[in-house]
């Protein structure tokens, strides 16, 4: 990593080198020395310069912005949130109704049925999710096997 003198830092807080303005602001984020070096080599009067930039009611303005953006948040009332929420619960409640009345959840569960009594393909699929779902019994099941397996080994008797 190539560190920058003071006098390059003093001439990039000036706005004179413009060629390497970007390799130094990348240097800035990485490399807490120079960063220091930077910092230091602000004087007075890029402070006063920096001042005169800036309006005097800019702080107060600033303020003034938030203040009023946390006033917009807190006027929201808890009641259309909570009538929203109500809203939703309704319109959820009047679908399941009327699809449980029109028999749909019905049709889905008996047509569920057929194919896996017709289609040999879905009662494999409920053999892989029996095997996905259920490998840490089956784990603990296969692995007793073996252990009990060494513990009778164990305990023959030599002849």
């Amino acid at each position: 990593m190539k560190h920058f003198s003071p006098e390059e830092w003093r001439t990039y807080g000036k706005g004179s080198a413009k060629e390497k303005d970007v390799l130094m602001e990348k240097h800035l984020l990485d490399c807490d020395a120079c960063l220091q070096l930077f910092l230091d080599s602000i004087d007075d009067q890029a402070v006063e310069e920096a001042r005169a930039l800036i309006p005097p009611d800019f702080t107060a303005r600033t303020c003034d912005l938030l203040r009023a953006n946390t006033r917009k948040e807190e006027r929201r009332p808890v009641r259309s949130q909570r009538k929203r929420l109500l809203a939703c619960y309704a319109v959820a409640a009047a679908i399941t109704i009327m699809l449980s009345g029109s028999g749909v959840f019905q049709t889905w569960s008996d047509t569920s049925r057929m194919n896996l009594h017709y289609n040999p393909t879905a009662q494999t699929v409920g053999k892989y999710e029996d095997i996905l779902f259920n490998w840490p019994a089956r784990l603990q099941e296969i692995s007793n096997g073996w252990l009990n397996n060494m513990e009778i080994e164990k305990h023959k008797e030599v002849k």
